[in-house]
């Protein structure tokens, strides 16, 4: 059983004056890329078994790593890979065609991303995406630039209704810089979990493998 924050949203369509929800953002924390596995997996596998779209952008380990634990739980990801339902994206690569000279260009985040997820989103049943291009950006000291891509996403939540949800190792705050700009980072999410509590310094762990720090309003993060 995944534990998870039951996140669910869809793609508004051109048909209908009813705007869905917009969904909540969620970010992980983690120090066992096996935990992340673990908890993503139960996101992924939602969507798919609701004939929903997933978007994978990650490194080459974790979308191994999903895909094992996505067959595991009995998904056949080849076929959903096959009709267009499990896309893969290298986080690295597509980092590339978004970042140049040290700046994150509006156009190619324009070009590459946003028109991206939209043309998927109105082509789908339902959209969801996990990503970590954001935390590559990080681990390299780009903190800046990783908050802006962290901005942009949130923008795009405003005009194509998607649950998004970001993974960070721990490992990417472990100095005091780092760890003072923490604050930074899950403020741009209404969900924080982490498989750690401990390392974060927060009380109220909930069980079953998931702590949910939190939900709070856009701009606050959980002390």
């Amino acid at each position: 059983m995944d534990a998870i924050p039951q996140l669910v949203g869809r793609a508004s369509t051109p048909d209908t004056d009813v705007q869905p929800t917009r969904p909540d953002p969620l970010v992980t924390f983690y120090e066992d890329a096996r935990f992340l596995a673990a908890s993503v997996r139960g996101f992924l596998l939602e969507a798919l078994r609701a004939g929903e779209t997933v978007v994978v952008v990650a490194t080459p380990e974790h979308r191994e790593a999903f895909e094992e634990a996505l067959t595991a739980a009995g998904h056949d990801v080849g076929s959903s890979r096959r009709t267009g339902r499990y896309v893969e994206l290298d986080a690295a690569s597509t980092l590339t065609g978004l970042v140049a000279d040290g700046e994150l260009g509006a156009d190619r985040f324009e070009e590459e991303i946003a028109g991206f997820v939209t043309a998927t989103a109105a082509a789908s049943k339902g959209l969801r995406i996990y990503g970590e291009m954001v935390a590559l950006l990080w681990q390299d000291g780009a903190h800046a630039l990783a908050l802006e891509l962290e901005d942009r996403w949130n923008a795009l939540l405003d005009q194509v209704t998607f649950p998004l949800w970001c993974g960070y190792p721990l490992t990417a705050f472990d100095t005091p810089e780092t760890t003072a700009r923490f604050h930074d980072v899950c403020a741009r999410h209404t969900v924080v979990t982490t498989d750690s509590y401990s390392s974060l310094a927060v009380a109220n762990p909930v069980t079953d493998g998931v702590v949910l720090l939190g939900a709070h309003e856009p701009g606050g993060c959980p002390n």
